[in-house]
């Protein structure tokens, strides 16, 4: 069963099954700061940043590298922002967005980037030797597009942009212009930790002080699942690679293809790391729904999950969708592809 709450009261739907589609990304990680409280200036999360329009001629520190810290820190110098600092505390992989598209413009029409491909690629199961081989590759072509920013105070990883993400939840950052104010010291960049903040000044660990009006905590998110699930022991557990969040969240148990090992009417959407990352979340979505929708008896159960096989499938699902009763409920604004075996 399923409870909600809203504006109109408590509600309980009984359902066969659930599609958790809340993403590894679901509750911002604020780090507890010493001496927040006497801070004079704005303390917030990157997700309560809007524009940097509030900051117009205030000197603003940026704790993180990745692609909400070099987001914001250009957006607050395009708007007028004073001394903008981004606090770097390990090594990042920066790749220019323009590359990222010509290169895909360029795989799209010579035929090396194409749905077929993608879902070999998404069919590979975490672990094995052919996933590693085949995640390394990719990295290798990303990694040939980013930019040094050694001498600037960004290391580069030891880990691939994918590699990274899959083991550690640490993903590379797609520059919408940040490198070129960094090199021309419009962004400086600080290797250090926010260690305590005073009434006008942020304190790092390696002994300095930065007087700033603003601190923007871009420091990430995590999953909490354990926040609504019930009886979340039985589901979750920390300590397992694949997920892309870490090993230190407690992340779902499921047979690595999205599907809850601890209970088959449970699904997780976008836990289980493809080769491809994010852009295989709608091949999770779509996998996840044909197995529900295969339970239901909306899709003969002898049938397999394919490329070429999916507009027949969900045609055949929406044609029956009328003679059945509700029978799941997909959780989170990820839930199209889950959701959309059974939409009319």
């Amino acid at each position: 069963s399923l409870d909600t709450a809203a504006e109109w009261g408590r509600r309980r739907y009984q359902c066969r099954y659930v599609a958790v589609c809340t993403s590894k990304l679901r509750v911002p990680l604020v780090p507890v700061i010493p001496g927040r409280a006497l801070f004079r200036g704005r303390v917030l999360h990157s997700r309560e940043y809007r524009t940097g329009d509030a900051f117009r001629g205030q000197d603003v520190l940026v704790v993180g590298s990745g692609n909400s810290a070099a987001e914001i820190c250009a957006d607050l110098v395009e708007r007028g922002a004073g001394q903008v600092t981004m606090l770097v505390y390990s090594p990042r992989l920066f790749i220019p967005l323009p590359r990222m598209g010509l290169a895909a413009w360029i795989g799209r029409f010579s035929g090396i980037l194409s749905e077929e491909r993608a879902f070999a690629d998404w069919k590979l199961r975490f672990g094995t030797e052919a996933y590693w081989k085949a995640v390394r590759a990719k990295d290798a072509g990303v990694a040939s597009m980013s930019v040094d920013m050694s001498s600037y105070g960004i290391e580069a990883p030891g880990l691939g942009f994918s590699e990274a993400n899959i083991k550690f939840g640490r993903i590379g950052t797609f520059d919408q212009g940040a490198i070129g104010f960094i090199q021309s010291g419009r962004i400086a960049v600080k290797r250090a930790r926010l260690s305590a903040l005073a009434e006008e000044e942020a304190r790092l660990d390696d002994g300095t002080a930065l007087r700033v009006d603003a601190v923007v905590l871009a420091t990430g998110f995590r999953p909490g699942l354990e926040d609504f699930l019930a009886e979340p022991e039985c589901f979750l557990r920390t300590g397992q690679e694949g997920k892309g969040c870490g090993t230190s969240y407690l992340t779902p148990i499921t047979d690595c293809r999205g599907r809850s090992t601890e209970d088959d009417s449970l699904f997780f959407v976008g836990f289980d790391q493809a080769v491809n990352g994010g852009l295989s979340m709608g091949f999770w979505g779509w996998s996840c729904g044909f197995q529900i929708a295969q339970g239901l008896g909306l899709i003969d159960a002898g049938a397999q999950f394919s490329l070429q096989s999916l507009p027949e499938q969900q045609s055949r699902v929406v044609r029956r969708r009328a003679r059945t009763a509700l029978a799941v409920v997909t959780v989170g604004a990820g839930a199209l592809g889950a959701g959309a075996w059974l939409a009319a």
